[in-house]
């Protein structure tokens, strides 16, 4: 398993934030791979070598008192992010 961190002061309060991170379309376009968002399910497309590999996700989001939660659900696993 592999896991990566990384924290960085934001000049926002948590109001904000959480109108930002609760609307994912918004949020996603942003992320290494994003290929698409529909109906809930995310794409992703990783390119490599000769071939692409898509990924697809069911994503839930969550709010909790100080952080936000994407869950992404798949054949694969499941990739939870919090911010």
């Amino acid at each position: 398993m592999r896991a990566k961190s990384y924290e960085v002061e934001l000049p926002y309060g948590w109001e904000t934030l959480q109108a930002v991170l609760s609307e994912p379309q918004k949020t996603l376009p942003f992320f290494p791979y994003f290929e698409s968002f529909q109906d809930g399910k995310v794409r992703f497309k990783v390119p490599r070598f000769i071939f692409n590999f898509d990924y697809e996700f069911e994503l839930d989001v969550g709010m909790g008192r100080n952080e936000a939660i994407y869950t992404f659900r798949g054949e694969r696993g499941i990739l939870t992010i919090t911010s």
